[in-house]
């Protein structure tokens, strides 16, 4: 949909809902199946560079929709730093 006052797609480090995460237990095949589709990745998949989320497993990759909205490939198959601090848990599925 086109309007006389559109902006560009939001980065997924603006403030707000600006894009859409999704885990996926194999990257590298999400992120072509994604490219196949039309959308763009940013980076190829690459280690998580923060702290709380570091694991020798763990991986993000940032791509663009064809229509230009971010979207977030993730996955953390390796334990993450945060569990030393709290019991808190993001999901993830253990099955």
């Amino acid at each position: 949909m086109h309007g006389p006052q559109q902006e560009q797609p939001g980065r997924a480090s603006d403030f707000g809902i600006t894009h859409v995460a999704l885990y996926t237990d194999d990257i590298e095949a999400s992120v072509a199946r994604f490219e196949k589709a039309g959308g763009k990745a940013l980076t190829a998949p690459r280690a998580i560079p923060y702290a709380t989320e570091k694991g020798p497993g763990n991986k993000v990759c940032y791509c663009q929709m064809p229509w230009g909205a971010p979207m977030e490939f993730i996955t953390t198959p390796d334990r993450m730093p945060y569990h030393d601090h709290t019991e808190l848990r993001r999901w993830q599925d253990e099955g």
